[in-house]
């Protein structure tokens, strides 16, 4: 019956195995309702099997009064049937849940703080997982960030809220501690994260690796990490290391002058980063194999 709505024989094997019961549920009553209602929507076999897979429990929700209001309220607010798919592959508790008890009082909060609608859209699309913490700590996140003093009508103020309420007190805590340790100010720490609040997600250990290497290698002072934060972001073993031993290979060779901005270099794209820094040389052959080599040796 699956295989009518376009599932592969491995997806719904995968579907048995995750909820062997779906078997017992009645098909015309059922099963099939649910089926066509997803695919009349747009779902394809794909979708419906993702979907089922992570909450199979969603088959024993009605149809009628659960599964429909849930879906047209996403629908209505993303203007969209393609995007509430989207949100719902991304969260399927979207779909099991009770929308108007577990969406609408993250997007009440966020209404009464001041955020457009259109903020709240784009959140409730790119990261359908953020009503997955808890409410109070949720709305104590927001209020954090108010007082931080980033504006409600920015789209920044969204992000960091999003940031803020993936963290508990002592990760932020821990974190503010490590950035405190290679010479951070709290005020430094706040304007970073107010320029770059994906600052703040990054693992500790990589914040302590990429700050060794920028600080201890590169002779970077702390100072100019914490105004360019967007460096902290930057992959050690893929962009970092390899990217920086090219430029001293060339400061080596004395083929270029001075060293490169650190902001620049990083946040370069690759391709812009060896037309700049190899094929423009003579000795591209050799430039290209050093950094395939650290690119490799990183790996």
């Amino acid at each position: 019956m699956f295989k009518c709505y376009g599932c592969t024989e491995a997806e719904i094997l995968k579907l048995v195995k995750k909820h062997p019961r779906m078997l017992s549920l009645n098909l015309e009553k059922n099963l099939i309702p649910k089926l066509e209602f997803f695919r009349s929507k747009g779902m394809s076999g794909a979708d419906i099997a993702e979907i089922v897979c992570v909450i199979p429990l969603l088959l024993g929700r009605s149809l009628e009064n659960h599964i429909t209001p849930n879906f047209e309220l996403l629908a209505d607010l993303l203007q969209s049937n393609d995007k509430a798919i989207t949100v719902v592959k991304r969260n399927p508790r979207m779909l099991f849940h009770d929308c108007e008890k577990y969406l609408k009082p993250y997007i009440n909060i966020l209404q009464d703080n001041g955020v457009p609608e259109p903020h709240i859209v784009s959140l409730i699309y790119s990261w359908p997982r953020f009503v997955n913490v808890h409410l109070n700590h949720f709305r104590n996140s927001v209020e954090m960030v108010r007082e931080m003093g980033f504006s409600a009508s920015e789209r920044a103020f969204t992000l960091a809220v999003l940031i803020s309420s993936q963290l508990n007190k002592s990760g932020w805590e821990r974190k503010v501690g490590i950035y405190k340790s290679w010479g951070f100010s709290e005020e430094e720490i706040l304007a970073a994260f107010r320029k770059e609040p994906w600052f703040m997600m990054t693992s500790e250990n990589k914040i302590m690796e990429v700050m060794d290497y920028l600080v201890n290698k590169l002779d970077c002072n702390p100072s100019f990490i914490a105004k360019n934060p967007t460096l902290v972001l930057r992959s050690l073993k893929k962009t970092i290391r390899p990217r920086a031993e090219v430029v001293q290979y060339l400061l080596s060779k004395q083929l270029i002058e001075k060293k490169p901005s650190l902001v620049s270099l990083f946040v370069l794209s690759e391709k812009l980063f060896l037309e700049k820094f190899v094929y423009r040389f003579l000795e591209a052959p050799q430039l290209l194999k050093l950094y395939k080599e650290k690119l490799n040796i990183s790996k």
